[in-house]
């Protein structure tokens, strides 16, 4: 019995794929869990003299933004986005009950901003790549 074009098996990601993306959520999540780990401690407190502070924002959510969306295959953007801006909420939120932090929504804006360059970095990059 012939195979018909319309019934044929599409092959899936390869295993190396699988690994690459699952190991990219996985640095993903530990990036963002380092960040509320450490931003619990008195080390946290002026760690970057401003205004570097949002440069150093801009880059973290970018990289966990980026890491996100390659683990999801690039098709996200904007659910990575949305996950990171609620990500760096948090932070801010959390940085209220914190003695020697405090909230500011500049840092949430360059936390926004780097999110939205690397969730759509991560996106540009995997349309431009072979598939394999």
């Amino acid at each position: 019995m012939p195979i018909e074009a319309g019934n044929a098996v599409k092959p899936g990601p390869s295993r190396l794929v699988v690994g690459l993306r699952a190991a990219c959520l996985a640095l993903a999540a530990l990036i963002a869990v380092s960040h509320f780990a450490f931003g619990a401690t008195p080390k946290a407190v002026n760690f970057v003299p401003a205004p570097w502070d949002l440069l150093l924002h801009a880059l973290l959510f970018g990289t966990i933004a980026f890491l996100a969306n390659v683990g999801l295959g690039g098709g996200r953007p904007m659910a990575v986005f949305a996950l990171a801006c609620l990500i760096g909420s948090a932070d801010e939120a959390l940085q209220l009950f914190e003695p020697g932090r405090h909230a500011d929504w500049s840092d949430l804006l360059a936390d926004m901003l780097g999110a939205l360059v690397g969730a759509f970095s991560a996106r540009a990059l995997l349309d431009h790549a072979p598939a394999g």
